[in-house]
């Protein structure tokens, strides 16, 4: 009897241990998939040709960065000619900027990333706007913006983070109804 006890035992570890074994394996060869797939070798010729920058640190890299220049490989083939011509040239004017600019603009990136869907869209919205300007107007509204105090800007700036989204809407559209010298009076209200 005991020699049966122990043979179901022993079976039951063996089973155990085949379970675990092949959860094991399973993981192992999941990982190695999404590897190999990230490996210089695995990329078409014209992931390779575009990431060629990138060929002698490959190996360095980590599987996050490797898929975020994959991902930007394939955006960059599905690209006009155009809008590849622009790319570069953003790229260039970007390596140029000092490095405590460029932590600037990643921040500001990041913070713009964290905002709801709704407000990044709003956003967007009034950047077109912005940008379908004439240029005399545009810099009219920048020379306006450079004759703020920094104090007053930075308070403008606070008060709006804290807002909520409906409050900016609503900021917004009382904003778009005042005069020029309306605006100025409230400026100066809420900078007292």
């Amino acid at each position: 009897m005991n020699n049966k006890i122990s043979r179901k035992c022993i079976q039951r570890k063996r089973s155990r241990l085949i379970v675990v074994a092949l959860i094991f394996a399973m993981f192992s060869y999941s990982g190695l998939s999404v590897a190999d797939e990230l490996q210089w070798t695995a990329l078409d010729k014209q992931e390779r040709r575009i990431l060629q920058s990138y060929e002698a640190t490959w190996q360095t890299l980590t599987d996050t960065q490797r898929k975020k220049l994959k991902k930007g490989a394939a955006r960059w083939q599905q690209m006009s000619p155009e809008q590849k011509a622009v790319m570069q040239k953003r790229f260039s004017q970007w390596k140029t900027l000092p490095k405590e600019r460029k932590q600037k603009l990643k921040k500001r990136f990041a913070h713009f990333q964290s905002l709801p869907t709704a407000e990044r869209k709003e956003l967007r919205k009034k950047y077109q706007w912005y940008k379908s300007l004439p240029k005399e107007k545009r810099q009219a509204l920048r020379q306006r913006w450079k004759n703020v105090p920094r104090a007053e800007k930075e308070a403008m700036r606070e008060r709006w983070l804290k807002m909520k989204p409906s409050e900016r809407r609503a900021m917004r559209q009382r904003l778009k109804k005042m005069s020029p010298e309306q605006r100025k009076k409230l400026r100066a209200h809420m900078a007292e």
